[in-house]
């Protein structure tokens, strides 16, 4: 049986190591990232909205998403752009949810598309927290995405799961399901992060209206 292994290694009093590992019988253990020991919130305040917790309307989310000019991959592991909390295997599992390729560029992505990753982010992480990450759905990439050698990769479906290199990193897909979109669908107006985080700050308040006068719901 394997056990999860938390442990914190002090590299200074306003800095720790944080290490996650699971123990089978080879001890293997498995580099996670870094916990910072902060005297105020400052850092924090550069991350982007937790995607479980705060994530924006579909109106916001599409404005903002469209208008990024890099690889979708690469905009939802960017913790200080849209959105934080994806990760790799995440986004990988979002991107196979949503049939979307990891490498089309998020400007390519029509707004029915970007609908979609959205429900997907919300489906992915919701379902990843309920079950613990532990016994995710059979018809996920997760269960067939790890690699024993050399050997082929297949889906629940019978179709083979590829790796390619996306945003920088290893990522898993299904060349069948998830097909690249070229060209662009940008839309006018320049929805930068300025403009992301301000849409995202007067929605907070309450005070953010569609077209019509009315609140622009989630």
């Amino acid at each position: 049986t394997s056990h999860r292994l938390l442990s914190l290694r002090c590299a200074s009093w306003t800095a720790a190591e944080l290490f996650v590992a699971t123990v089978p019988r080879d001890y293997m253990y498995v580099w996670f990232g870094r916990l910072y020991l902060l005297d105020n919130d400052d850092e924090l305040q550069k991350l982007a909205p937790d995607a479980l917790t705060e994530l924006p309307n579909e109106e916001t989310f599409t404005a903002a998403f469209g208008d990024q000019d890099k690889a979708v991959k690469t905009v939802l592991m960017d913790q200080s752009g849209l959105l934080s909390g994806l990760g790799n295997w995440t986004s990988d599992e979002v991107l196979y949810q949503s049939a979307i390729h990891p490498e089309t560029r998020a400007s390519a992505l029509r707004a029915e598309d970007i609908t979609r990753l959205r429900s997907a982010v919300k489906y992915v992480l919701e379902t990843a927290v309920e079950r613990d990450g532990q016994d995710l759905p059979s018809n996920w990439l997760y269960p067939y995405r790890w690699p024993k050698g050399n050997e082929r990769l297949f889906d629940s479906m019978g179709r083979e799961i590829i790796n390619i290199k996306a945003g920088g990193r290893s990522s898993y897909m299904v060349a069948e399901v998830q097909k690249k979109l070229e060209g662009s669908n940008k839309r006018k107006g320049g929805n930068n992060l300025v403009t992301y985080r301000k849409r995202l700050n007067a929605e907070k308040d309450g005070s953010h209206c569609n077209g019509n006068g009315s609140s622009a719901q989630s």
